[in-house]
């Protein structure tokens, strides 16, 4: 069969006024693109009808693979499979699977007499396979459209993401029989620029007929995606590889994994591999990489805790800081950082501590100290000898963009020298 390509449609008035962020769409694609499926384009509507039709419309004109998220609800504003049954021709008829949905989802609570309005969503396009929802009470559905699929789906994300790995993804492998093995590698570098990255894989990037590489960045992150596909899984497994490894002889120590772990993935990796914990002394990430931390499962094994001291009385409360070394030498200073490492060390007994103190902005700078100006510090085990002290430097880093961009950095900067500091 020929390259199959993708479309996914976002339903919703609260996506196109922009007041959530959109993120199914992405979800799908990845989930796609491991099928080696290539999606090419992205469509947000509102919540309404006519948008909603000429959107479907237009899509199953030139794509074969078709998903719309959203809008499937009881509420008056769900209308997705209103513009979907005009953009087919067809009528919207009563489905006993939808029904069921709807009714053993409210009988989990306590409701057993549906609504008119709730009972809408048992209502899909006639000749559509119905999709169970077990999180939610909106069914999915399939229409076979010529020789393509048109799939909708709920906008909740883990309603949407379950229906998509246990029901959707099924029947598309079922429709669409031949596509290709496909091996996807994520690839993530710490502590160095965009522009430093894209110019040392640029040539793979710009290679025909071998594996695809991307780069995506996020602050103080850039993953490298190579997709692979071929004939047979081994094939396209190999392929993948011997570009991940040559992306890693060139980066360095600065990948920190090969397979799309984050940050906190990787330094909790070695970690536990080394029997060794970390706690934190935060202040201008105000807890920011302590959320990163224990959003990794069985972190408790490794990370002790953590004090956000964003005030000099914190500091030096919590944390030990002298308040004559934030006098002479500033709050965002790396003396102070140090400090502050040292402090979490010994309140939390562990072998590493990381700390960061900074001016995150978008006030609070001066000439000397800049916003932007971040001091991280690393607090660890002395030299074997029994009683030697413990270690600790610290680095100064200039970020430049918004608030959060230079709170984000500053995290993935001191996850990664924490990381680069533990040997297994």
């Amino acid at each position: 069969m020929g390259h199959l390509t993708a479309e996914v449609i976002a339903v919703g008035d609260e996506i196109v006024a922009g007041l959530i962020t959109e993120a199914n769409a992405a979800y799908l694609s990845q989930q796609l693109a491991g099928m080696g499926i290539r999606t090419v384009r992205f469509t947000s509507v509102a919540d309404e009808r006519d948008e909603v039709r000429s959107a479907v419309a237009e899509a199953v004109s030139r794509s074969r693979l078709v998903i719309a998220t959203g809008g499937l609800g009881p509420t008056v504003d769900d209308l997705t499979r209103h513009g979907i049954a005009d953009a087919l021709g067809c009528a919207l008829v009563g489905s006993a699977e939808a029904e069921a949905c709807v009714r053993e989802h409210l009988a989990r609570h306590g409701i057993d007499d549906p609504s008119p309005s709730q009972m809408t969503q048992a209502l899909v396009p006639e000749g559509a396979h119905v999709l169970y929802n077990r999180l939610g009470s909106a069914a999915g559905f399939v229409c076979r459209v010529g020789g393509g699929l048109l799939a909708a789906l709920p906008g909740v994300p883990s309603e949407m993401r379950a229906m998509t790995v246990e029901k959707l993804l099924p029947v598309v492998r079922d429709a669409f029989p031949g596509l290709p093995a496909v091996c996807v590698r994520v690839v993530g570098v710490a502590r160095r620029p965009e522009s430093h990255v894209n110019e040392a894989v640029r040539d793979l990037m710009e290679a025909r007929g071998g594996p695809r590489v991307g780069v995506m960045c996020s602050p103080g992150v850039v993953r490298i995606v190579v997709t692979a596909s071929a004939g047979s899984v081994e094939e396209a497994e190999g392929g993948a590889e011997r570009v991940v490894a040559e992306i890693t002889s060139r980066l360095g120590d600065s990948v920190f994994t090969t397979c799309g772990a984050s940050l906190a993935e990787a330094l909790g990796e070695r970690l536990g591999a080394s029997g060794l914990t970390v706690a934190l002394a935060e202040s201008c990430t105000g807890g920011l990489i302590g959320q990163l931390v224990t959003s990794v499962p069985g972190s408790s094994n490794w990370f002790r805790g953590g004090v956000v001291a964003y005030s000099n009385e914190a500091k030096r409360g919590l944390l030990g800081v002298g308040a004559d070394l934030i006098e002479s030498e500033g709050a965002v200073s790396g003396p102070v950082a140090e400090a502050m490492a040292l402090g979490a060390r010994s309140a939390f007994g562990s072998d590493y501590a990381v700390a960061v103190t900074g001016i995150a902005g978008p006030g609070g700078g001066t000439p000397d100290k800049p916003v932007g100006l971040v001091y991280t510090a690393l607090a660890g085990p002395g030299e074997k000898a029994s009683g030697a002290p413990p270690a600790v430097a610290s680095d100064q880093w200039r970020f430049s963009g918004t608030r959060e961009t230079i709170r984000l950095r500053a995290a993935a900067y001191a996850l990664d020298i924490c990381r680069l500091a533990v040997v297994t």
